[in-house]
């Protein structure tokens, strides 16, 4: 006689059906969700094969949610599976399945020969700049493992060189460097504690230059990690000191300052006074900048503007305040800038301005199109090794997801995103 298997309801999800050990298995769970969910087995797969790193077929799946067999033992990428999969937080409790904490790096440093007891301050200048700029085309490990020796020769330098001033502007230069590289790295923390420094350091040594340099790139920080208040903040106290700098630099704190209210914006008063700043930095498009000025990035150009004008159109979280419509004609208009100004591609204004138009396509309800177009920003990303923008791209993936929480497409451009924001669960 054959024996009825025991079931289970949990907050209304169920039946589950129970193993003789008294448990609901993984494979019961994912079974039970792709049912639910009406996923077939051969999307379950695709997903899978990523996730795994080998291929499985559909018939595989279900012969593995039946026997439990065969699906990864790492909690982590189970986690994955079941993430992607939308699995509901109470049956992931069930399988005691949680997400896993984030791995320290065991990556090899690289050992730089200890400097000498003289310091050439045209020689740490030149690296610097050269590290700022063409980093990418070298081992990071060693940009940062060279950088903090140099920062530490610094350190002892300061405290008995006559000309101080030149040391601690370094000093700063070098921390700047740092955050920027851990914020393209996605370490928020270590990020924010080589802002800090370099802040605190300017602030202390009364280097009004360099401090609002450091507030500006501060500013942007917040902004990428969709940080308002804090972008804010930072960009009103530069916009007070800042008026003996370069008037690029002048027109580009006005911009952060214009997205950080019109990210916070609540209302049509809030985007006007947002538009304010930005039409004040309008004024300084164009102007010339030196060699002196890389720590705050490109010229600030028409184009530039353009750019983050459409972005500010769309930067509130409110969708009455974002007015797709007007973004649109400027990125076509920055694009005609573009054409009629013959320059190399930047792949980070590529990005940028590809993110703003997934989210124009997404506010016109052309989600297929919003979604490529994420893709190909991911990509970009993927290709300049770089983290920013991907805190944008995941909530407008979970904005498509809300719309079409079961689309095998959304589905995989989330796997993406997990790979690209979270690369430890992949190892």
């Amino acid at each position: 006689m054959q024996h009825k298997k025991a079931t289970i309801q949990v907050d209304g999800y169920g039946p589950l059906t129970i193993s003789e050990n008294g448990q609901v298995t993984y494979g019961e769970m994912i079974r039970y969700t792709r049912r639910l969910y009406k996923l077939s087995a051969d999307d379950v797969a695709m997903l899978y094969s990523e996730i795994a790193g080998r291929p499985v077929t559909g018939r595989h799946i279900q012969r593995m949610e039946q026997t439990d067999h065969f699906f990864p033992k790492d909690p982590a990428r189970r986690w994955i599976l079941a993430q992607l999969l939308n699995v509901p937080p109470a049956l992931m409790a069930l399988v005691s399945l949680s997400q896993p904490e984030a791995q320290e790096s065991t990556s090899k440093k690289v050992i730089i020969p200890p400097p000498s007891k003289n310091i050439d301050v045209e020689e740490y200048k030149a690296t610097l700049q050269s590290y700022w700029f063409d980093r990418y085309t070298m081992p990071v490990e060693e940009v940062v493992e060279d950088t903090k020796a140099r920062l530490d020769h610094l350190h002892d330098i300061v405290l008995y060189s006559r000309h101080k001033k030149p040391i601690v502007s370094l000093l700063c230069g070098y921390q700047l460097l740092l955050a920027d590289i851990a914020q393209e790295q996605q370490v928020w923390t270590a990020a924010k504690r080589y802002f800090a420094n370099a802040i605190t350091l300017a602030g202390e040594k009364k280097l009004h230059d360099m401090l609002v340099v450091a507030l500006y790139r501060r500013a942007v920080f917040f902004n990428d990690l969709e940080n308002g208040e804090a972008a804010l903040r930072d960009a009103e106290t530069a916009k007070k000191i800042i008026d003996r700098l370069p008037l690029s630099l002048q027109g580009k704190i006005l911009m952060e300052s214009s997205g950080a209210k019109a990210r916070l914006a609540q209302d049509g008063k809030d985007v006007t006074k947002a538009l304010e700043d930005m039409d004040m930095a309008s004024t300084l498009v164009g102007q010339p900048t030196s060699n002196d000025d890389f720590l705050f990035g490109a010229a600030f150009d028409q184009e530039r503007y353009l750019l983050d004008r459409a972005a500010t159109f769309m930067a509130s979280s409110i969708k009455k305040l974002r007015s797709p419509q007007t973004a649109q004609d400027l990125l076509d208009r920055m694009a005609k800038e573009h054409r009629a100004t013959p320059q190399s591609v930047n792949l980070y204004r590529q990005a940028y301005s590809g993110l703003i138009q997934a989210k124009i396509y997404y506010d016109q309800g052309v989600d297929p199109v919003a979604l490529a177009t994420a893709e190909h920003v991911l990509g970009l990303l993927r290709q300049i090794g770089s983290g920013i923008h991907l805190n944008s791209i995941a909530d407008l993936l979970q904005g498509l997801k809300k719309r079409n929480p079961h689309n095998i497409d959304v589905l995989n451009l989330e796997l993406e995103v997990m790979k690209a924001r979270q690369p430890y669960l992949f190892n």
